[in-house]
Parts: C-alpha cells; sequence; structure tokens
C-alpha cells in the first residue's frame, strides 16, 4: 500500500514539473513574441510620425529648423574646417537665462547630440553636433527633447555699476567705473557670433582679469575672441 502511494505521488510530481516547464516555455515565448513586436511595431523608429520643424524641445526651447554647415568647428576650440556638420537653430523663447542645455535629436537611424551653454533669454542660437555628425539631407526626424537643462539663478549682467568692457580686435578692454578696487578674479565669458549678429556655437569661451583697482583700465587678450565675430555675455566676480 505505502509502495502504490509512494508511485502515485511521484507520477504527481512528474507531472508537475511537465506542466510547469511547458508553462515556463510559454511564457518564455510570449516574452520573446513581445519584445519583437516592441521593437518593429507600433513604438518603434520604424513606424513613429516625423517631427516637423519648428518644434518645441521643452517649454522653453524650440528648435527651428537643422541644416548642413560648413565652415570652422567651434565646439571642441579647435576651430578646424568642416563639411556638411548637422547644425540646429534653437530659439530660447522665455525669459530664463540657461547655463546648459543638452538636447537629442532622433531620427529613424541615429541619434545626435547638441550642447548648448549660456543661451541668454530671447536669443537664438546655432549649435553644432557635439560630434561633428554629418547632415543627411531628407533625413527624418522622429523625436527631439532635452536630456539635461539648467538655468542660472539669478539673471545674466555686465556688473554695468562696477565695470565697463568693450572688445577691439583681439583683447578686451575692461575698467572699473567704480570707487572701490576689486581684488578677485573677473571672468568675462563671450560667445561667437554668426553674420547676422545671432549666436553661434554651443560653446562659451571665457577670460580672466586678476582684478581692478579703482578707475584702473586692463587690456586683456584672448585668443578666441575677434570682436568682428563674437560677443560678450556677462561678467562675473566674487564681489557679487
Amino acid at each position: 500500500m505505502k509502495k502504490s502511494v509512494f508511485i502515485i505521488s511521484l507520477l504527481l510530481t512528474v507531472i508537475l514539473c511537465a506542466l510547469t516547464c511547458c508553462n515556463v516555455s510559454e511564457t518564455e515565448n510570449s516574452a520573446t513574441e513581445n519584445d519583437e513586436v516592441t521593437t518593429a511595431g507600433e513604438g518603434s523608429a520604424l513606424n513613429k510620425t516625423p517631427v516637423k520643424l519648428p518644434c518645441a524641445a521643452d517649454n522653453v526651447l524650440t528648435v527651428m529648423r537643422m541644416y548642413g554647415y560648413s565652415g570652422k568647428f567651434v565646439e571642441d576650440a579647435s576651430f578646424q574646417e568642416k563639411e556638411n556638420v548637422a547644425a540646429i537653430e534653437i530659439l530660447n523663447g522665455s525669459e530664463k537665462d540657461i547655463r546648459l542645455a543638452r538636447i537629442i535629436v532622433t531620427t529613424r537611424d541615429r541619434e545626435l547630440l547638441f550642447e548648448v551653454t549660456t543661451l541668454p533669454a530671447y536669443n537664438t542660437i546655432t549649435v553644432l553636433e557635439k560630434n561633428a555628425a554629418v547632415f543627411v539631407e531628407g533625413e527624418e526626424i522622429i523625436d527631439i527633447r532635452v536630456d539635461n537643462r539648467v538655468d542660472f539663478e539669478s539673471k545674466l549682467s555686465f556688473l554695468e555699476d562696477v565695470f565697463q568692457v568693450s572688445g577691439t580686435g583681439y583683447v578686451f578692454n575692461v575698467k572699473n567705473i567704480s570707487d572701490t578696487d576689486v581684488q578677485s578674479d573677473i571672468y568675462v565669458y563671450y560667445k561667437k557670433i554668426d553674420e547676422n549678429g545671432k549666436l553661434f556655437g554651443g560653446i562659451t569661451f571665457r577670460s580672466k582679469v586678476d582684478g581692478l583697482n579703482a578707475g584702473e583700465l586692463k587690456q586683456i587678450p584672448a585668443s578666441n575672441f575677434v570682436s568682428d565675430d563674437s560677443r560678450v555675455i556677462f561678467l562675473e566676480y566674487a564681489g557679487v
């Protein structure tokens, strides 16, 4: 009797194991099929509706257009000549001054990264693809998003009550117009501009002034500054 019960119990165990294995197998097959549907179905790049420009990247930044740029590559400060680099024109249509923004443009075949620093409120800027990726005519964009954005905590300023700054050729003229000596370092931030006077390039440059006594004027050479194609964006120093 005990032997019969043991045999029956053993058979039930084998049957349950077999059923369990079938269930696992069916679950795995189902998951695999679902993965394939996700990859090639309605949620895939192949089936997404193309994005039309202009297009809002978030509640502040709008990508106005994308095109091919040929000329000096500014994003790594190398200024090497490049042909047909992917470029986007971005509008900051808000009152926020932006310290940093990383925008990802996704096409059906790739992701393009555009990184901009120091974009003042209500300004338009052209930014080149960070890795100098080539622009493809007719390439369909399926998504535009801001990967990261950091705003300035206070409004950008030229600190006109303390300093007077201008550019001549390859140098800055910085003067302390206040009655107080400034012992700390002063930083002048500037960016490139295009032939229309709009900001060009995500990169921001800066030059340092080693303090200024009251009424003192210093000329500061800046290797990446040319008064004809550069614009001072803001100043800062430890006294602010």
